[in-house]
Formats: structure tokens, sequence, C-alpha cells
């Protein structure tokens, strides 16, 4: 694997991006910047007694947030509301960053993705495997993602790898991996990783092959997925949308006025189109082949999947194979 340092820009940040897929944007956004959001989920994962109050180090306590746990649905609910995260969205800072990557003003998407990723524990690796955005985002294959840790982030804490030039290959192939899918030729792309301060960013095209390391250290680590793309593109439905597993629509996030007022903006500056589920179902095709051999390595994924998925003929089978496999195996 080779060092993330190597994807900062040489010929310019527009250039190398559109070459590589992927650029490294070093220091590009400031404490200041940042500070208010990490202080905010650092009192609620303390609350949670997720991480030890008894420092500002981020330590974890022996503890494993599963995604289909109710503790992680009143995490992700408590988090996702927080003005400090949505003011992110709204920042020129992250308008101008889009615009000096893509060459374009942008339209950034309403939607942001946050990750909690805890340290890993014997039987509990649910490490973010090789995978694209594109297949769950869609709509324009150039839209962008900006990624970046809330305190300084290192190898061993779990950071992004991306996988230089990868989004020219196109939509990639998937195979079964311990619960979930992963790339099929991952070993012969050209990965990057490395140490991460407060205030850097990873941008990678939703083509770009990326992945996370596995968390053994001893800390939270936690991430932001900011994304945009160019004006008068085609975005997809679900991207302006809240997740549906947990709102209705923005009304549901904002129940107040002004916060709606503040917060949501127009999308006359991008074409939506329908999301297709052929590419979801194809991933989710693989799992289901695995769970019907009764691979209990197949478990967490069909509780998120039976949980969360919109399409309530998926999360049905989910939960039928879940069923089936519990009452065999366990």
């Amino acid at each position: 694997m080779k060092d993330i340092e190597s994807l900062l820009p040489v010929s310019g940040i527009s250039k190398d991006f559109n070459d590589w897929g992927t650029v490294l944007l070093k220091g590009a956004l400031t404490k200041d910047f940042i500070s208010p959001l990490r202080d905010k989920i650092v009192s609620i994962l303390i609350d949670k007694n997720i991480i030890d109050d008894s420092s500002r180090k981020w330590k974890a306590h022996n503890t494993y947030i599963s995604e289909t746990s109710e503790e992680y649905s009143d995490i992700y609910k408590e988090i996702f509301t927080l003005p400090e995260l949505h003011h992110l969205k709204m920042s020129s800072v992250i308008s101008k960053l889009g615009a000096d990557l893509l060459d374009s003003p942008v339209f950034v998407h309403p939607n942001i993705t946050f990750r909690i990723s805890c340290p890993v524990q014997e039987g509990r690796n649910f490490t973010t495997r090789s995978h694209q955005d594109f297949i769950t985002i869609q709509g324009d294959r150039n839209t962008t993602t900006l990624w970046f840790p809330l305190f300084d982030t290192t190898i061993e804490n779990g950071v992004l790898s991306v996988a230089k030039n990868s989004y020219k290959n196109g939509i990639l192939d998937l195979v079964f991996e311990n619960c979930g899918t992963k790339l099929k030729d991952e070993d012969l792309l050209d990965w990057h990783a490395g140490n991460l301060r407060a205030g850097d960013i990873i941008a990678f095209n939703s083509l770009t092959a990326h992945r996370a390391m596995p968390n053994i250290s001893n800390k939270v680590r936690v991430s932001i997925d900011l994304r945009l793309q160019k004006v008068k593109t085609p975005i997809s439905e679900s991207a302006v949308v809240p997740f549906p597993a947990f709102y209705k629509n923005w009304k549901d996030v904002f129940p107040c006025h002004k916060q709606r007022s503040e917060f949501l903006y127009s999308t006359d500056l991008v074409d939506i189109i329908p999301h297709s589920e052929e590419y979801d179902q194809a991933r989710i095709g693989i799992v289901f082949s695995e769970a019907k051999k009764n691979n209990i390595d197949t478990l967490e994924y069909l509780r998120k999947i039976s949980k969360y998925h919109s399409i309530p003929k998926i999360a049905n089978e989910a939960k039928s194979l879940l069923d089936e496999i519990e009452s065999k195996v366990l």
C-alpha cells in the first residue's frame, strides 16, 4: 500500500483529481470549522457511554455499536439533527473546495453521512469493505465525496484507503466477504492510505474504489462524508431526502420552520432522476445466495437489510433468511 501523501496534487487540484479520481487536500478545513461539530458529537458519545469522559482523546469503552441496534439508531438521529452538522453543507468553504475540484459551480447534497467506527472485537469486525459509492448514490458518475475525520486519525485507528485510477474501470465486480461484499479484484488496485490530521480531506469520485482500514486502536474514529456534483447534472431522488428508515421527510428532521429555512435549499440546480434498484439488488443477491447456504457470516448484513431497506419485499426476504439461519445454526 502506498502513502496517502502521494495523492497530494502536483499539476493542480482539478487536473490531478480528474486524472486519478482522488486527491488528498492537506489542511483544507480549519480547527474552527470542525470544532463545533466535533465537540457536540463528543458530548453525545460520552452521554451514550461510547467514549471515556476522563479525557478528550476519544478513548473507547469496551463496547461495540451495531448499526442494527436501537442504540445506534438513537445516536444516529441525535447527531443527524445537529445544526452544526448541517452548517457544513451550507458553508462557502465546501462549495469553494468543490468548485476547485470539479472546475465548475457545484451542488452540495443535502444529505450528510457520518460514521462511527469502534475498535474491532473478536467476532465483531464489521469494517467497511472495498466498494464504490455509485452503487448506492447513483446519479452523476462524477459525483464527488469529501471524506474527513473529525480528529487526528491513524491507519491503526481505521483511516480511509482509496485506490488511485480505479474509477477508470467503471463498475467493478463484487464477491461475498465477511458480513457483506467486497470488490472481486481489490488486490489488483493501487491502494493508498496514511495518517491524517483533523482538517485533511480525501476527495474521491463516486466510482473510485475505497475501504476503511480496521480500527485496531483503542479509540473511536468519527468521520464525515459530504457529497457534491456539478450543477445541471443528474442526481438520484434518494440523494435529496433523509434516511427513509428514520425519517419520512425533512420536516421530520427539522420540525422547526426556522431550521428548515436555514438548512434546506432548492434542488433546481440539478436534474432529479429515479433511483435504480438494479445495482443494489445485485449486491444483495450475492449475500442472499450465501445466506441460503446457512452462512452465519451473513447475519449482520441480513439484520441491516431487514431493518433498513426501503423495499418491503427485499426487507422481508432478508428477515426470512435471517430467521431460518438463526433457527438452524444458533
